[in-house]
């Protein structure tokens, strides 16, 4: 499959949409065989030479398991490569937190002692 054009597209959507759901429900069922199986294709796609597979991996899934609950789980089940998309994209939102924010841990404490604007 060429990943330019509107196939590129369709890759991303495949796996917001799909890949991403169908692994919260298995991680959520407690199926880690049918997930472990899953991180093995993304593996796959994290180790392919055409380097717009292991793109996808790293901004479509290692962002989406940044915020995911469970990426501890996800993490235990990863190959290296997806792992390192994982830790890219953490490393990624923090740095980018710190730009604009200061460091995660005074955002952190501004959360706790900053009062809430109140919705209407």
């Amino acid at each position: 499959m060429d990943l330019d054009g509107p196939e590129r597209d369709g890759a991303y959507v495949i796996f917001g949409s799909v890949v991403h759901a169908y692994l919260e429900e298995l991680v959520a069922k407690n199926d880690i065989a049918e997930a472990s199986r899953v991180m093995d294709f993304i593996e796959f796609l994290a180790n392919e030479t055409d380097r717009r597979w292991p793109e996808l991996v790293q901004i479509e899934f290692g962002e989406w398991v940044y915020g995911y609950p469970q990426k501890a789980t996800l993490e235990n089940l990863a190959g290296p490569e997806t792992r390192k998309a994982i830790w890219n994209a953490e490393r990624y939102f923090l740095q980018t937190e710190r730009n604009n924010n200061g460091s995660p841990f005074i955002t952190f404490l501004r959360r706790l002692i900053l009062p809430r604007k109140k919705k209407n």
